[in-house]
């Protein structure tokens, strides 16, 4: 897994200092995948953190989290789940915040 660009030695992001386990919820429990999506939305490197992400999901190296806002499937899921969230997650990159649609469910 490469670090280049890794937002985790970003001293400004929103997860700082945060407990690990908020962002990877158990499966199914959709209010703690809202809990950590509320932090990555208000988060001042969401962008660079999903550019980051986006290859390691599609890649299935980062599996079952949420990162860059965005929920990660489990392992077992489809490959093609798989490209659908890098996809999401490149364009919350490109966008540079969550969707209008991710931001009220949060």
């Amino acid at each position: 897994m490469s670090t280049t660009n890794d937002p985790i030695y970003r001293s400004d992001r929103a997860c700082a200092g945060r407990e690990l386990a908020l962002f990877f919820p158990s499966p199914g429990r959709m209010v703690a995948v809202r809990k950590a999506q509320e932090v990555c939305a208000s988060c001042p490197v969401l962008a660079q953190c999903a550019a980051w992400a986006a290859p390691l999901v599609e890649r299935k190296d980062l599996v079952e989290c949420v990162v860059g806002g965005v929920q990660v499937p489990a392992w077992s899921a489809r490959i093609e789940k798989f490209r659908e969230t890098a996809q999401e997650l490149a364009e919350v990159a490109l966008l540079g915040h969550l969707p209008d649609a991710e931001i009220k469910a949060a």
